[in-house]
């Protein structure tokens, strides 16, 4: 679905919301699909996606909140990526021709999902304890279910041998 000339969009509890109008327009995102978004988005959090989703923004991303969802959700910004330096979790890929910044802070970041980005990668986080100030997951059912919303569903699944 193509949406927005330069709009900035807000996402959180389930919905995507235009807020740029005296009339926020709200889109229905509770089936899964590619979004098209011609603007900016502001992510604040992952609470009540039912599906799984692709957003495709023009402009940059702001992750302001922690966003954990069972779903497979990715993010393919034309501009930097940046996560807000309170975050301390988020479940997605992220992939950009921009920066992709986690943001200074001294709380960890766990990324449960993966991050591309053509302008590099910063990583400010700087945690006191022991534990990882970044702390990257893998998750194969992202690779897996986003390759079936792109329509690219021929792929191998095999085990290696040690």
């Amino acid at each position: 679905t193509q949406i927005g000339t330069g709009q900035t969009y807000t996402l959180a509890n389930g919905t995507l919301r235009d807020l740029s109008g005296s009339d926020p327009t709200v889109y229905d995102i509770s089936d899964e699909e590619i979004w098209d978004m011609d603007g900016s988005l502001n992510i604040l959090n992952g609470t009540g996606l039912t599906s799984d989703n692709v957003f495709l923004v023009s402009g940059t991303i702001a992750v302001d909140g922690n966003f954990t969802t069972s779903q497979v959700v990715a993010f393919i910004s034309g501009g930097n990526i940046m996560v807000n330096s309170a975050v301390t979790e988020i479940d997605a890929t992220f992939v950009t021709d921009g920066q992709f910044s986690t943001g200074v802070s001294t709380s960890g970041l766990k990324i449960v999902g993966s991050v591309a980005a053509n302008g590099g990668i910063t990583l400010g986080r700087e945690q006191t304890s022991s534990k990882p100030s970044e702390y990257f997951v893998c998750n194969p059912k992202l690779f897996i279910n986003l390759a079936n919303i792109l329509g690219l569903s021929s792929y191998t699944w095999q085990e290696v041998a040690p």
